[in-house]
């Protein structure tokens, strides 16, 4: 399952030395979308594209793109009220991934409004417990996953054995719930300000463990007022979605603590894992509701996740 055992100061290198970081572009929210039932476009770009459903995607094709060469592909789920345009202005992954040449996939979730108090529009995920119309109204996310996998694999020769999420807040809860229920599909997964597990209307729902070991690490500010690092009536605590994986991932041993050279970054490992999985939690003091964590410590939150996942394969 790893393309390598261990490799675990590429991440303390980067929370000291830091990296560019990248510019920004995007599609419009309102472009128009390309069908799916079209053969996909293949020339370096930005692409929006529908599924025969009607939902939408959007694909970031980098210059190294050759649809005959097998390649990487990266799933990004932005947060409730946000958007695929969002998340690619704001996330800014585009640099990391383009020098690796993976292809880049913009999920885009149900509108139907998330508000506690009242409607509000805006676009969810359904992770059971939240968020919004999408986990009231029951949307099939892991449909949408999977069609997406498919029709894009149908046009491009993806390399199925590097698979990799990322997502924020509601995005990287339906990372967490992915990783669990589509652990055949995802090589390594790398969930920012979620959890795996909350409660909706009193009742508490979690994935069910996976049928395979996935690598993970989640990144998450302790003054996080959205999801809050030590939980909440709605929201598991980091403690807890952590303990959720380590027992999935069958991890032995307690999380060595590793000294990043930065106070207020700790970044907690278990390597000893079945399958050669690992659960990584950086806990950042200070760090509030938002995907760019480590960006005020010198480092460069998408380089560092890239930096993970790249390690890790799905025979």
């Amino acid at each position: 399952m790893p393309v390598g055992r261990m490799r675990l100061h590429g991440w303390i290198l980067g929370l000291l030395t830091g990296c560019a970081e990248p510019g920004s572009s995007s599609s419009e929210d309102t472009d128009p979308a390309l069908s799916t039932e079209e053969t996909l476009p293949i020339e370096p770009g930005e692409y929006r594209l529908a599924l025969t459903d009607g939902r939408e995607f959007v694909v970031h094709l980098p210059e190294t793109f050759d649809s005959s060469i097998s390649t990487p592909i990266l799933f990004v789920f932005h947060g409730a009220n946000q958007g695929a345009r969002y998340a690619w202005n704001t996330f800014k992954i585009q640099e990391a991934t383009d020098e690796r040449g993976w292809i880049l996939i913009f999920g885009e979730g149900s509108n139907g409004g998330y508000d506690p108090v009242g409607p509000k529009s805006g676009r969810t995920w359904n992770v059971e417990y939240c968020c919004g119309q999408a986990s009231r109204m029951g949307v099939d996310d892991l449909a949408y996953f999977d069609a997406i996998l498919e029709v894009v694999g149908r046009d491009y020769s993806v390399d199925r054995t590097r698979v990799y999420a990322t997502g924020f807040s509601n995005g990287a809860m339906l990372t967490h719930r992915l990783a669990a229920e589509r652990s055949e599909e995802l090589a390594a997964v790398a969930p920012i300000a979620g959890c795996a597990g909350g409660w909706l209307d009193g009742e508490f729902w979690a994935p069910a463990p996976p049928s395979l070991p996935v690598p993970l690490v989640e990144v998450h500010g302790r003054s996080d007022g959205t999801v809050p690092f030590e939980g909440d009536e709605h929201f598991e605590s980091v403690a807890q979605t952590m303990a959720f994986w380590s027992t999935a991932n069958q991890c032995q041993g307690d999380p060595v603590v590793l000294a990043t050279g930065e106070p207020h970054v700790v970044v907690s490992t278990m390597t000893d894992c079945a399958g050669g999985a690992e659960v990584w939690q950086v806990a950042v003091e200070g760090g509030t509701h938002k995907y760019n964590l480590l960006e005020e410590f010198g480092a460069n939150t998408p380089e560092q996740v890239a930096q993970f996942l790249e390690r890790f394969t799905r025979e």
